[in-house]
Order: structure tokens, then sequence, then C-alpha cells
């Protein structure tokens, strides 16, 4: 018996195959980025204790900790939202996303993008017929060693372990409707990016035909 396919994401195809409904969720900000935010925060509050409290007798442990919790709620946030489970559908005259609809016709290019912006893979469409792609390259890395080099400024190695962390998981994919770049589905690890952009082009293929 053959292995059970894992996606990655939930995919609902009508019974007449017109329609495909898709539901993923983000990856979040992954635990780089948690242990980073943390411990950066751990670093921060000790001189925000020296400045709040000069003249204690005592380490103000109060202060300290609530910096800490203030780091940690800050990577709760941002991890719940880049979470979020995200729903569009892919017709065979329409793609419908963010409750609006984008005619396939109009669709130049489906792609992936990286969280700087890179694409790693497209396939060029003409009147909703997929005509050409390109290979899918992994550039999470490239994107996270321009992003760290910009963290300098709140330590090499803790600043690089939150950009690696949010970079691996910035994935999009998205389509080009004229002149605007309308995504599809954000904060994705490569792999279900891959799997995702595959499905969606190997569709628009099918109905094509």
């Amino acid at each position: 018996m053959a292995e059970k396919v894992d996606l990655g994401f939930n995919v609902n195809t009508s019974a007449d195959g017109s329609n495909h409904q898709f539901q993923i969720r983000g990856a979040g900000i992954g635990i780089g980025a948690w242990i980073g935010l943390i411990f950066f925060g751990a670093l921060l509050g000790i001189p925000i204790c020296i400045f709040a409290a000069p003249d204690a007798v005592d380490f103000p442990t109060g202060i300290y900790l609530s910096v800490i919790g203030a780091f940690a709620g800050i990577a709760f946030f941002a991890n719940l939202a880049r979470s979020e489970i995200q729903n569009f559908a892919v017709g065979a005259d329409y793609i419908h996303v963010g409750g609006k609809q984008y005619s396939t016709t109009d669709i130049s290019e489906v792609m992936i993008r990286n969280k700087s912006g890179e694409t790693s893979g497209a396939v060029k469409i003409e009147g909703g017929t997929v005509v050409v792609g390109t290979g899918i390259s992994g550039v999470a890395m490239v994107g996270a060693s321009a992003l760290s080099n910009a963290a300098s400024g709140i330590g090499q190695s803790t600043g690089a372990a939150i950009q690696e962390s949010i970079a691996e998981r910035g994935y999009e994919i998205c389509f080009r409707y004229g002149k605007n770049i309308v995504p599809l589905a954000r904060h994705l690890e490569e792999d279900i990016a891959v799997a995702l952009f595959h499905k969606v082009s190997n569709i628009m293929q099918s109905h094509a035909q």
C-alpha cells in the first residue's frame, strides 16, 4: 500500500472537479525566534534594571522578569499573527482569495517568493494556460543572511537566530494580476510552499486543457 501523501495543507475538490478549496496554516516564527527574543529580553533587562533602580540594594527581580515577559509577549503575538489559517479557492475561471475574485485569464504568473521578495520558482501563464516554468531553488538562507546583517545592533548571534528562524518560515505563494502581486498564502516553510506551488500550478494547467 502506498504511503499517504502529506501535503502540509488541506484541499477539498468539488464533485465535478471544477473548484478546489485550500486551507493552510502559517508556520509561525519558529523556536529560534522564540529563544532569540526571550534571550534578548533577558540581556536588555539588565541595563533597564540598573537604569530604573540605580539605588536598589537588591536586584529588582520584578522589573527584570517584566522585561523578559514583555519580549515573550512580543514573540507570542508575532507567532500568533504568522500562524493564522489562510483560505483560498482555485476554480476553472477564477481564483478567490481575501474576499476578492480574480479571473485566471488575467493571471500571468504564479510564484514562490521568500521574505526578502526574491522569487525562487515561477510558472508563466497565458490565457490561463501554463506555458513555461522555472525551477525551485532554496533561497531562505540567502534572505536570512541579508536580514541578519541588519540585526547587528541587537547582537549578531541573537539577531541572526531571530531573522534566520523567521526567514525559514517566510515563503509565500502569490500570482501576478496585471501589475499587482496578490498573495495566496504567506509565512510558509519551504517544503510546504513548494508543494502548494506545484498543486496550484497543476490545477490551473488541468483546467486549461
